[in-house]
C-alpha cells in the first residue's frame, strides 16, 4: 500500500499556442449561428510568420511551430497570441483574402482594419469564449481590471519588439498599429458598457505607450500615431463594396456577439460624424492634447 503523504496531485500540461489556436478556432465557430457556421481552420507549419492563406473551403490560419510549442504561461503571453490570432481572424471574416490585385495602399489599408477589429476579437475570446476560458482563467482570474489591461499592454510592446510590429510598406507603421489596437480595445470597452472616464482612458493609455518599446516609438516618431485618413476611408469603401447588397460580409454572429463584431458597413456620414465627435470629446476631458483631425478618430 503506498503511503499517502507520498502521493501527488497530477501536474496540469502545459497549454501551448496550438491547443490556444484551436480554442480560439472553437470558440469563434461558436459565435455563430447554426444554420449559418463559420469554420475556423488552423494548420502548423514552418512558416516564417504567423498568416491567412488560401481561399474560400481552403481558406486558413498558419500559425508558425514555434508559436504552437508556445507555453501559454502568463497573461502577456495569453494576449500576445490572442493578437495575432485575432488579426488573423479579422482577415478571415472580412474575406481578405478575396482582395486580389491590390495597390500597396490597398493591403495596407486593410491591414488598419484588422489590427482594429483583430483588438476586439481579443476581447471577446476572453470574455465570452468557453474554450478560451479554461486556458485563460487559470492566468486572469486573480488580476484585476488595470492588471488586464497592463498585460495587454505588454503583449503589444512584445509585438514590437519580437518585429510583428515593423517598418513594412504593406503594413501601417508600428508606433500606429499599437494605436489601432488601442482603438480596438477601447471600442470593446464601449459596448460592453464601460464608460470612459478621464481615469479610465488615461489607465489605458499608460499600459499602452508607457512600455519601454512603445516609449521608444513615442520618443522617435510621434508622427506615427496621428493616421492619415485615407486609409481608413479606403478600408470602409472595400468593405462596403464587398458587402455589396447583403446585410453582412459574414453573415450569422449570434445576437449577444453582433454588436461587437458584425461585419455590416452601412453607416452613415452624419453617423460617423456623430461617433467621431464623441470620441474626441472622450479624449479631450482627458486631457490629451489632441493636434488631429476628427476624421481619424474612428467610431465603434
Amino acid at each position: 500500500m503506498s503511503d499517502p503523504e507520498q502521493t501527488t496531485e497530477a501536474v496540469p500540461a502545459p497549454q501551448t499556442g496550438a491547443i490556444l489556436a484551436r480554442a480560439v478556432a472553437a470558440d469563434f465557430e461558436s459565435f455563430f449561428l447554426p444554420d449559418e457556421p463559420m469554420t475556423v481552420r488552423i494548420d502548423v507549419e514552418s512558416a516564417r510568420n504567423p498568416g491567412i492563406k488560401g481561399s474560400g473551403d481552403d481558406a486558413r490560419i498558419v500559425i508558425t511551430t514555434d508559436m504552437a510549442a508556445q507555453e501559454i504561461e502568463d497573461a502577456d503571453t495569453l494576449f500576445f497570441h490572442l493578437l495575432i490570432l485575432g488579426h488573423e481572424l479579422a482577415h478571415l471574416v472580412h474575406r481578405h483574402l478575396h482582395a486580389v490585385e491590390m495597390t500597396q495602399e490597398g493591403d495596407r489599408a486593410l491591414e488598419y482594419w484588422a489590427d482594429f477589429y483583430g483588438a476586439k476579437v481579443m476581447m471577446v475570446l476572453t470574455g465570452y469564449g468557453s474554450r478560451c476560458a479554461e486556458i485563460a482563467d487559470p492566468l486572469l482570474g486573480e488580476l484585476s481590471f488595470e492588471d488586464r489591461i497592463a498585460a495587454i499592454g505588454r503583449a503589444v510592446a512584445r509585438m514590437v519588439e519580437g518585429g510583428f510590429y515593423n517598418e513594412h510598406p504593406r503594413y501601417p507603421k508600428p508606433l500606429l498599429r499599437v494605436s489601432l489596437v488601442f482603438n480596438g480595445v477601447l471600442s470593446f470597452l464601449r459596448l460592453r458598457g464601460h464608460k470612459l472616464s478621464a481615469g479610465l482612458l488615461v489607465t489605458i493609455f499608460e499600459a499602452f505607450y508607457r512600455t519601454d518599446a512603445v516609449h521608444e516609438l513615442v520618443v522617435l516618431h510621434p508622427e506615427h500615431a496621428d493616421p492619415d485618413a485615407a486609409p481608413v476611408r479606403q478600408a470602409r469603401e472595400w468593405h462596403r463594396a464587398m458587402q455589396g447588397d447583403a446585410i453582412a460580409i459574414t453573415r450569422g454572429f449570434k445576437l449577444n456577439l453582433m454588436h461587437y463584431l458584425h461585419t455590416t458597413f452601412d453607416q452613415t456620414e452624419e453617423e460617423r460624424e456623430a461617433s467621431r465627435q464623441e470620441r474626441l470629446a472622450e479624449f479631450q476631458a482627458a486631457g490629451f492634447l489632441l493636434e488631429t483631425n476628427p476624421e481619424n478618430l474612428r467610431g465603434g
